[in-house]
């Protein structure tokens, strides 16, 4: 049961938003009763917590899954965008937006999550690119990790004042301008291989 709230909640956040639903609109949605809602969680930040640490972990396995299995590291941030970019088309901004204005210190679990998790995986990414030859072998890791995730923050928060790009398009423009930038020759060269996989999305 609980994992069917946390998947019907994550749909309804998705759909309308963190803030203008109810406990009552979830427990409708799932055709219960608001006891049975309250028998899993204690309120309404419990269980949007618990939603965010579900997308998050579902991200953190798809990105150590293709990390895995991908040959080489431009090709591991091919497969990754992709997948992101997916998961961006699916995805509302409002969710995000909302986590910000209203469950503030919600938003500083998420971003240490991210920070913990998905920024170490880049920076092994970067690493490996190096030691392959296709990354610029003066770039530190963690510099470039924090620049990067700071320009996808801003590109796809409210600030941002180009508002004709979809949240895909403006990931894809920023995810480019990384590649090309970290690629040396070799790398640009191998890059070259993999547009196709970029140009689709």
């Amino acid at each position: 049961m609980k994992e069917q709230i946390l998947q019907v909640s994550e749909n309804v956040f998705n759909r309308l938003g963190i803030k203008s639903v109810s406990m009552d609109e979830i427990a409708a949605e799932l055709g219960s009763s608001k006891k049975t809602l309250y028998a899993y969680y204690e309120n309404k930040e419990e269980l949007v917590q618990e939603v965010m640490y579900k997308k998050l972990n579902e991200l953190n396995g798809m990105i150590q899954e293709v990390e895995t299995q991908s040959e080489n590291a431009i090709l591991e941030l091919v497969h990754i965008f992709s997948k992101v970019s997916d998961h961006m088309a699916s995805n509302n901004p409002v969710l995000i937006f909302d986590l910000k204005k209203y469950y503030p210190h919600l938003f500083k679990k998420f971003r240490e999550y991210r920070d913990d998790y998905i920024k170490s995986h880049f920076i092994r990414n970067m690493e490996r690119g190096k030691v392959q030859g296709f990354f610029w072998k003066d770039l530190n890791p963690r510099i470039i990790s924090d620049m990067y995730f700071n320009m996808i923050e801003f590109i796809t928060g409210s600030d941002f004042e180009e508002k004709t790009l979809s949240f895909p398009e403006r990931y894809r423009h920023a995810f480019m301008y990384h590649l090309r930038s970290v690629c040396n020759p070799n790398g640009l060269e191998e890059l070259e291989k993999y547009l196709h996989l970029i140009d689709k999305k």
